[in-house]
């Protein structure tokens, strides 16, 4: 019996410990600090633009609040022949998004980074959340009325080349 047991006892710890495996890391915010490639898309246009996302350090708050600070830089289309990436990106003009400019973000969950690339605008701009977990969320181009424009975001970690 004692035999029996031990195997069952060893069967059920080899069956539970992918389980265990299987949950995504949680991140912190220091674990977002360097270079991350963005892909912005939007349905029902199969457009995507890609940027460079570059958070350079976490700050602390005078209230104590945790911040991500960063840049980002709107670097080109899937559609060749696109010159306003602003437009690609939203489908029409924005006067708060600039192909280049600081990005602030902050943890709105343990799971959930939100992220602002246009800081302190309310009524335009662009604005994201994205699981910390699986790197992906939506993105908004807010304003008073709703939402202007929206879509998907993937980010995916550069690596350092070495050459």
């Amino acid at each position: 019996m004692t035999h029996r047991f031990r195997i069952s006892c060893v069967s059920i710890v080899m069956i539970a410990l992918p389980l265990f495996g299987c949950e995504p890391r949680p991140r912190g915010l220091n674990d977002f600090v360097g270079a991350w490639s963005a892909e912005f898309s939007h349905r029902p246009l199969t457009q995507v633009v890609y940027g460079t996302i570059v958070f350079d350090s976490v700050a602390t708050l005078p209230r104590g609040e945790l911040r991500l600070l960063g840049t980002l830089h709107l670097d080109s289309a899937r559609e060749h022949g696109q010159k306003d990436l602003i437009v690609a990106l939203l489908g029409g003009p924005d006067g708060c998004l600039q192909l280049s400019g600081p990005v602030i973000a902050y943890e709105r969950s343990d799971a959930i980074l939100e992220i602002d690339f246009t800081p302190g605008a309310a009524d335009c701009g662009l604005v994201s959340q994205v699981s910390a977990a699986t790197l992906t969320g939506r993105w908004q181009e807010p304003s008073f009325v709703g939402t202007r424009a929206q879509g998907e975001l993937r980010l995916l970690k550069l690596t350092a080349r070495v050459d």
